[in-house]
């Protein structure tokens, strides 16, 4: 009996431990704010007049001091 007793606290133990692995993952994605407005705004302006240059303070509403573009698989840099 005890080792069945084991293997059974063994699979919870698992199970517990998947599940919060999956709750770390998944848990920033849902606190972090998208602004969809500016994402809309900028594939309007890039789509309508088909150039390479977007002037982000003529598409973005609210106060800010500085913008920080990452290319697409950008590593991350201590």
């Amino acid at each position: 009996m005890p080792i069945i007793k084991k293997r059974k606290s063994i699979i919870i133990l698992g199970m517990m431990l998947v599940f919060a692995g999956m709750v770390y993952v998944a848990l920033p994605y849902f606190y972090v704010k998208h602004d969809r407005t500016l994402e809309v705004s900028l594939n309007e302006k890039v789509k309508d007049e088909h150039t390479n240059t977007v002037f982000l303070g003529d598409l973005i509403t609210y106060d800010w001091k500085r913008a920080h573009l990452f290319h697409p698989y950008t590593e991350k840099q201590i």
